[in-house]
């Protein structure tokens, strides 16, 4: 690699100085490492130095390199560091967004076919196709039934004996009842005898 300097930095092609970079390079009093190349029109770079990124044109650039092995190697750690926490940093800002727009795209789906305009299989397809979490409305109806019935030809206690049984309620005419999800407690209040 050949010796850069100031001289070299505003006159070099783009390509050329795209070609020497990373470079660490010294500033008056301070150090930092030209990244790389942004816009080889204007000469545009991406300079790391104290701990942050800059840009930076290298006609504005007062620098020489730098070739003590030491300070390279410091420069490079430091500005690698910070490249690569800044990465993690935005691959994990990317990483919720396209979390947030999944669920926006399955609540958009399920808010279409809570209007009727997607039937129920067809968003369960869908949902399935993307590997969406399936769409679950699961309501739980509590209710109370009261009432009474005559029993011909028996006695009080046969009577009690077969409503505590067999008297249930009848869950056949209702749409999508989780049948195992049933329960209910049968009182008998009174029986007597007409």
């Amino acid at each position: 690699m050949s010796e850069l300097t100031v001289e070299i930095l505003r006159e070099i092609a783009p390509r050329d100085l795209a070609a020497m970079l990373p470079a660490v390079v010294q500033m008056g009093d301070q150090t930092g490492v030209i990244l790389r190349l942004l816009d080889p029109a204007t000469g545009l770079v991406e300079l790391f130095q104290a701990g942050r990124v800059t840009t930076t044109a290298t006609t504005s650039l007062g620098a020489d390199f730098v070739t003590d092995h030491a300070v390279q190697a410091e420069q490079l750690h430091g500005a690698l560091k910070l490249v690569q926490e800044t990465a993690l940093q935005k691959i994990v800002e990317q990483d919720r967004a396209h979390e947030v727009q999944l669920e926006e795209i399955r609540e958009y789906a399920i808010e279409r076919h809570e209007e009727g305009l997607i039937c129920r299989g067809g968003l369960d397809e869908f949902l399935a196709a993307f590997d969406f979490a399936p769409y679950s409305t699961r309501v739980k109806v509590e209710y109370t039934i009261s009432g009474s019935y005559e029993v011909d030809n028996s006695s009080i206690d046969a009577a009690e004996d077969d409503a505590q049984h067999y008297l249930t309620p009848d869950l056949s005419e209702l749409d999508n009842v989780d049948t195992d999800s049933s329960s209910y407690d049968v009182h008998i209040s009174t029986v007597t005898e007409l």
